[in-house]
Parts: C-alpha cells; sequence; structure tokens
C-alpha cells in the first residue's frame, strides 16, 4: 500500500448499515458533501476534490459494498440495493440534515433510486457524467465486457495494475492526463484484489434496465426540491449527446458545466471539478461569504 492509499485508509471510519460496515472518509466541518463514486470507482477517487471542498464543507466519500475498504454484501447486487444502502448510510452520518450529493456515473441510478423514496435528505445534486435512459447507455469497454456472464469474471483476471493502467488511458482517461503506474497500483488492490474482482463485476452485470426502473429513476429526480447541476467531461469518450439532452430534459435544466477531462474527472481535474460544484453548494448554504475553493490545493503525502 503505499503512502497516498495508506493515508486514505487510515483517515477513513466505518458505518454500520444493518451491521455490514461500510468504509467512509471525512474531511473538513460545516454543510456535508458526499461524494458517491461510480463503477470502476471508489472513495479514493475522490480524494483530490474531497480535499479542496473540506476548506468549506464537510467532504464524505464511501465505498460500495465489496468495493475498496467496505465489507462485502450478503444480499444481491443491484441499484435498487445500492440505493438501500445510501438511504441507510445517509441517515447514519447525517440524521435528518439535508446532505448535497455529488453523484458519479452509475452512483447517479443509485441515487435517482433513493430520492424516490427520500427526497427530504438530499438538498442539491450534482450529476458528473451521470446517464438516465438506461436501456441505450453505453457503459465503457471494460465494464461492457464485466457485464458478459461468465466470460466477465474470467476477464476480471487479467486486471492486474499494467492492464489497468492501459484499460483506464483508452477508456476512461482523457489522453492529456494518463493514469500513473502508482494509482494504476492503487486502483488494482482496491477493486480487483482478492475477493474485489467478484463483487466489481457483480455490480455490473446486476443492473435493473427495466422500464419500472427508469421510471422510478425519473420520479426520485423530478421529486428532488434542491437545485440540480449536470456536469460533464469534454473528453469523456463514453459521453452521449442523447443522454444528456435526456437528462436535461427530466431535470428541467437549459445548460450543462463541462470540465477538462475525461470519464473520471475527479482523478484528473479535482480542482475544476470542485469548482464546477462550488456554486451551486454556496447558493444553497447558510454562509454565503466563503472565499474561492482552491487555496490549499491537494498534495500527496507519499515521498518523493
Amino acid at each position: 500500500m503505499n503512502w497516498d492509499l495508506k493515508e486514505h485508509y487510515q483517515s477513513g471510519l466505518f458505518a454500520s448499515n444493518s451491521g455490514q460496515k461500510v468504509f467512509y472518509t471525512s474531511k473538513g466541518k460545516g454543510e456535508k458533501v458526499v461524494l458517491l463514486p461510480g463503477l470502476m470507482a471508489t472513495s479514493y477517487s475522490y480524494r483530490k476534490v474531497a480535499a479542496v471542498l473540506s476548506e468549506h464543507y464537510q467532504a464524505i466519500s464511501l465505498d460500495w459494498p465489496g468495493i475498496g475498504f467496505s465489507e462485502p454484501s450478503i444480499h444481491p447486487y443491484s441499484h435498487r440495493y445500492l440505493a438501500t444502502v445510501l438511504a441507510e448510510f445517509l441517515e447514519e452520518i447525517a440524521g435528518e440534515e439535508k446532505v448535497h450529493l455529488v453523484c458519479h456515473e452509475y452512483a447517479g441510478s443509485v441515487a435517482f433510486l433513493m430520492l424516490n423514496q427520500f427526497p427530504e435528505k438530499v438538498k442539491s445534486l450534482s450529476m458528473v457524467s451521470c446517464f438516465l435512459k438506461i436501456k441505450k447507455y453505453s457503459f465503457p469497454l471494460p465494464i461492457k465486457l464485466f457485464r458478459i456472464p461468465l466470460i466477465g469474471f474470467l476477464f476480471s483476471y487479467l486486471f492486474f495494475p499494467p492492464v489497468i493502467r492501459i484499460m483506464y488511458n483508452l477508456f476512461m482517461q482523457s489522453f492529456s492526463r494518463p493514469m500513473s503506474k502508482e494509482v494504476a497500483q492503487d486502483y488494482y488492490q482496491l477493486l480487483f484484489e482478492g475477493d474485489r474482482k467478484k463483487y466489481l463485476v457483480s455490480m455490473c452485470k446486476n443492473f435493473d434496465r427495466s422500464s419500472h426502473a427508469q421510471r422510478d429513476m425519473e420520479s426520485g429526480i423530478k421529486k428532488t426540491v434542491g437545485l440540480r447541476q449536470i456536469i460533464i467531461g469534454a473528453d469523456d469518450r463514453s459521453e452521449n449527446a442523447k443522454q444528456t439532452e435526456y437528462l436535461m430534459e427530466i431535470t428541467r435544466l437549459s445548460s450543462v458545466h463541462i470540465v477538462d477531462a475525461g470519464h473520471l474527472s475527479m482523478e484528473e481535474a479535482p480542482l475544476s471539478l470542485a469548482k464546477k460544484i462550488e456554486p451551486l453548494l454556496n447558493s444553497m448554504s447558510r454562509n454565503k461569504n466563503k472565499k474561492s475553493l482552491g487555496n490549499k490545493p491537494w498534495i500527496s503525502s507519499q515521498p518523493k
């Protein structure tokens, strides 16, 4: 475990969702901003964004069950099940206090279903590279392969750090900001080491594409009372204009914020992403006189 990943783990906490331990990190003080990772990402992916947001807010990020440092689930994986995990997590860390949600990709689908039942838990919603038309969404190639029965699980055994680096650089990140060897090693430990690969593949496969799920997701967005925004990466090769247009139509938004990054904007452009999130947080915050974010940028603790 390198220094950055070790520090991430040591600074973390565990919530107990129905007896199951869910790992999360919490940095800073103030209104709670909960950062939700998509597939092929973990709470560690938000380490730099959390460091920036923690200047004015309490930045919280979790690992889904079986991923990263969280315990595996005894229940079958589905985004409906993860919506229950999210609701219980928010209840434990925030009680009746409303939180700001930042969702990346697949986490948006989880959050939309949670909001359909508990819209009162959320104060604002930032959707980063999210999708809504679930039958039409085209996952990045590694996830597509993980979704194939049996072949997907066998394919996961090929994901050692060098392969992870190639796959992320080809399909998940922009060519101008390739993943480093050190970060690829971290992602291997968090997503593919030991039984983690099994749970990641299960998450990729068990996705409800029914019209019933589609209706509930749309209903969840419409029930959200707070402000909402869409953020996409300018170099996101999995981004589909029709997906974004449909999400804009359902959320009743007229514009989209662009970040100079690929699919994993939290890894590539954490300061830019934080500054896109900041105005929405400030508009919903009690303290509207905060200084601009980015005065204390994230610095790696790893010795040079």
